[in-house]
């Protein structure tokens, strides 16, 4: 894609926010649009000179995340297995994901005209749904092998950089949607590791002498995080 036809159909959204004091420049991956954070000095004129300066960056995130939105339509990754993409329509412009195991497909029933957002938004949905169920058939079991009792909050959602993380003083354990790609197994250690946390805050030697006593492969299942779905 280039970056003329974006331009052209003014899918460039500015925006100014309290404190910032550089250009911010990204590519919004979902809807390809670009945005650009500006300090409260700079025209909307130079920041599009500085989104044309940035030329060549802007169309690679472009291509590079074309590929990836067609890839995504058409397959997704559920608990270490290939699901093919069947996307139905839906004029109530809700969102909803169904899995069908037996013939491995999501069906997924969102607003055609939304395209890769409404098709990420209704998997995600789903990828909750999976991963709350996992964790409350599991979590009883590793609470009672680590001599953890704590009453836990639960969240998942999307999280960019992270598998999950844990707030010890709040007692609060956040999981990103996109774990739910892998299978059980690795699943499994990214609970287990924030559990761990509960305890100890840090990866001392405490926190790995609690992984190897609880569930000695624990490297191994960290080491297929590494893994590209």
């Amino acid at each position: 894609m280039q970056l003329e036809d974006i331009m052209s159909e003014s899918k460039i959204i500015f925006k100014r926010r309290r404190g910032v004091r550089r250009l911010i420049l990204k590519v919004n991956p979902l809807t390809l649009a670009i945005e650009l954070t500006l300090p409260w000095w700079v025209t909307y004129a130079e920041g599009r000179s500085f989104v044309l300066k940035n030329k060549d960056w802007i169309e690679n995130k472009l291509n590079d995340y074309t590929q990836k939105a067609n890839h995504k339509k058409n397959q997704q990754f559920i608990l270490g297995q290939p699901y093919r993409i069947n996307h139905l329509d839906n004029s109530q412009k809700t969102y909803k994901a169904k899995l069908d195991k037996e013939n491995g497909v999501i069906y997924v029933i969102s607003p055609l005209e939304l395209g890769l957002e409404g098709v990420t938004q209704s998997i995600r949905m789903l990828q909750k749904e999976i991963l709350y169920e996992f964790v409350l058939s599991t979590n009883h079991y590793w609470e009672e092998k680590m001599s953890i009792h704590p009453e836990l909050s639960l969240y998942v959602k999307y999280m960019k950089s992270q598998w999950g993380n844990c707030r010890p003083r709040l007692k609060k354990i956040t999981l990103s949607t996109e774990l739910c790609a892998f299978n059980h197994e690795v699943i499994e250690y990214v609970w287990v590791h924030e559990l761990a946390h509960i305890r100890f805050a840090n990866h001392g030697k405490e926190f790995k002498a609690l992984l190897d006593k609880v569930m000695p492969d624990w490297r191994v299942r960290s080491a297929q995080l590494k893994t590209q779905y």
